[in-house]
């Protein structure tokens, strides 16, 4: 499955989310999820078996080129054995009813399997978590 916005994403960044001001997280999510950008919308959408963490997002700011940027988000609690097949960003309200998606990430390194070390989640890459 390819990184993608999901459509709930799409339209809270239509109707003005700061992804600056807005509470935001990441959820490690196991490789069994399959995303399905058009449909899922909270992270209630995302069944609890396929949630392995979750870590709020820090640091955030938009450069010049209209990067979205943050600190590095570290999961220090990794289970070894524990596989990451993905990573989704979500508004986080604190209620997995109401915390909606915004995007899903995964690559071709993934799946990861955790040797109980901290997986961290990089968010000052050069490009930018997200790009407009």
């Amino acid at each position: 499955m390819a990184s993608g916005l999901y459509r709930s994403g799409r339209n809270e960044i239509a109707r003005g989310l700061s992804l600056v001001a807005s509470p935001l997280a990441f959820v490690l999510v196991a490789p069994g999820y399959v995303p399905d950008f058009e449909v899922d919308a909270t992270q209630g959408d995302i069944y609890n078996d396929y949630q392995i963490a979750e870590a709020p997002i820090t640091g955030k700011t938009i450069d010049s080129a209209l990067h979205f940027l943050a600190d590095d988000t570290t999961f220090p609690d990794m289970v070894s054995g524990d596989t990451v097949g993905g990573v989704v960003m979500i508004r986080d309200t604190g209620e997995v009813g109401t915390s909606r998606l915004i995007a899903y990430f995964t690559g071709p390194d993934f799946p990861i399997m955790s040797n109980g070390e901290p997986f961290v989640v990089q968010g000052s890459i050069t490009s930018g978590i997200l790009a407009f």
